[in-house]
């Protein structure tokens, strides 16, 4: 399955903007849309490179995967993402390579400093969290309190935000970036 994703998002991320003439930073996957889709693939390059430890005699393909999972990740230009995947290969460092927290440390911090550094460069005045993001938390938490069935269940696929064909209607407009969008709940990102 974390082969089927990164492989899936490599399709839609890459190959078909590349045959379409729209490679972007910031795409939407079928797994996420640009701002969550890293949170998917942090899990499936985890899985990857469990899955090379796994079957030693795959592990070049899953160590490929991984590298496709990782260049995703770092193209989706999420902050949560460079953050999860910053651990996660800290933590595979100190699993595999069995550095210490101290190791961990002193070279954790420097490698955190850069990646926060160079996604405040790439991303400009949308590296901060905005006001926006809070008011959809609120609208969101909002939507998830509307009864108790919503509190256990949901509300519904897509039935707060259809991401992904907004996302691709706006990739195809060429939009520098999510837009609001009216929910019965109120407008969210």
């Amino acid at each position: 399955m974390a082969g089927a994703a990164v492989a899936g998002s490599l399709i839609s991320g890459w190959l078909v903007p590349l045959l379409a003439g729209e490679m972007m930073l910031r795409p939407g996957l079928p797994i996420g849309g640009s701002s969550n889709n890293a949170v998917g693939l942090v899990l499936a390059v985890a899985a990857c490179l469990a899955g090379a430890r796994s079957w030693p005699g795959q592990r070049h393909v899953w160590f490929v995967l991984a590298a496709c999972g990782v260049l995703l990740i770092a193209q989706s230009l999420s902050r949560a993402g460079w953050l999860l995947l910053v651990l996660l290969l800290l933590a595979v460092a100190q699993q595999r390579l069995g550095w210490s927290w101290r190791r961990i440390l002193t070279v954790g911090t420097p490698v955190t400093l850069a990646a926060v550094t160079l996604l405040a460069l790439l991303r400009g005045r949308g590296a901060r969290i905005a006001a926006a993001r809070w008011d959809n938390a609120a609208v969101g938490l909002d939507a998830w309190w509307t009864s108790p069935a919503s509190v256990l269940f949901g509300v519904g696929p897509m039935s707060l935000w259809p991401w992904l064909p907004l996302e691709r209607y706006w990739a195809r407009l060429g939009s520098a970036g999510t837009t609001l969008y009216d929910s019965p709940w109120g407008a969210v990102l």
